[in-house]
């Protein structure tokens, strides 16, 4: 074989490299299927635990029985090359969830029972999921949250934070209403109708403490009420209750549906303040 021949293959063989090294790499971020599912986020009041699925009729019996519903909590790809195992600590009546293989095993040698593949990471690595820690709880031990603001928050109050433990994907939100603290997912139907007026609640305040109520219409009529305590707790303000439930914050119907105040109990999110 002559020299000329030689380089001849060598470079065929460097270009046939470099090609399946790039097909591999455009591989490896669109390996996301082009289906994606909503993960749901519910929270139990007595444990503390928030827990997290993709199915529905789960979702549906945790609600039956007394978890409260979030709404979604992010979209995941339907299918992608990093799963997301799901475990159950028996003693604790606790959930983990963890892409590491590594981690899933050697919590099944602990005891935690494996309940399989909860649901796909994205490999985009659009959506960061932060993951959190409790150091003082037993249970509801780890949250998950796509919001950067709530990951400090609990931050600032003493959890610990863990990185990012996966991605989900971009979806289009919805369009929301504002009003100070709270924010609503508004369907098509209620664009641009919604209107807010804050109030101080006298029948409630106290020297330590103070109820605000917020007053939301809908074309000027005034559809439900809310009313948020405020404390301060070393020196910083913040606002007290949990998002998208009716429970922790006073919710009082004043002219809703019974659809229309399930809507407005999934959908209202009460932001903590820093």
């Amino acid at each position: 074989m002559n020299a000329k021949t030689m380089g001849k293959r060598i470079l065929g063989a460097v270009v046939l490299t470099a090609v399946a090294l790039v097909v591999g790499v455009q591989a490896a971020y669109a390996a996301d299927s082009t289906q994606t599912t909503s993960m749901y986020r519910l929270y139990n009041p007595n444990s503390g635990e928030h827990f997290y699925t993709a199915a529905t009729a789960e979702r549906n019996h945790l609600v039956s029985v007394g978890w409260h519903y979030e709404g979604v909590g992010w979209t995941a790809p339907a299918k992608s090359n990093v799963a997301v195992y799901r475990l159950y600590n028996p003693n604790a009546g606790d959930h983990h969830y963890t892409t590491s293989a590594a981690e899933r095993d050697m919590l099944k040698r602990l005891g935690w029972r494996y309940e399989g593949v909860g649901w796909y990471s994205s490999e985009t690595k659009a959506v960061p999921l932060y993951r959190q820690y409790n150091p003082n709880a037993r249970t509801g031990t780890h949250n998950y949250t796509v919001n950067k603001a709530e990951n400090d928050m609990l931050v600032r109050i003493g959890w610990r934070a863990e990185g990012i433990s996966w991605y989900g994907v971009k979806s289009s939100p919805r369009p929301t209403y504002n009003c100070e603290y709270f924010s609503l997912e508004l369907p098509e139907n209620w664009q641009g109708r919604w209107t807010c007026k804050k109030y101080v609640d006298e029948y409630r305040s106290s020297m330590d403490a103070s109820n605000y109520g917020y007053a939301f219409m809908l074309d000027g009529t005034t559809k439900f009420t809310v009313l948020a305590k405020q404390f301060n707790l070393a020196g910083k303000p913040y606002l007290i209750g949990y998002a998208k439930t009716g429970e922790s914050i006073e919710l009082h119907n004043r002219s809703l549906s019974t659809q229309e105040l399930e809507y407005i109990k999934q959908h209202l999110v009460l932001y903590q303040r820093a």
